[in-house]
């Protein structure tokens, strides 16, 4: 299915750029409606994920403060996609 596909690729691609899982589930973890990645990446490929990800469909970025300190120059992400028959 395309849908699994595509999922697959946002999974490869984070881990292409350096990203590895972050918290306790599996990177794409399926919940309701959706799919959840939690990862952290180096923060030099922050510009190329973005870019890939707003390739495949649009992208809200938000930072959100956390009392969790991360490495220098790693950044922590929660990257939420939506099902399409949710859209």
């Amino acid at each position: 299915d395309q849908t699994q596909i595509s999922l697959d690729r946002i999974k490869q691609k984070i881990e292409s750029f350096g990203g590895t899982k972050a918290g306790k589930v599996d990177l794409g973890w399926k919940n309701k409606g959706g799919r959840y990645f939690h990862f952290a990446l180096p923060e030099s490929q922050n510009s190329a994920l973005l870019t890939y990800l707003r390739s495949l469909s649009a992208v809200q970025l938000s930072k959100d403060p956390h009392q969790r300190v991360m490495s220098e120059g790693v950044v922590r992400f929660i990257l939420w996609v939506e099902d399409a028959d949710k859209k």
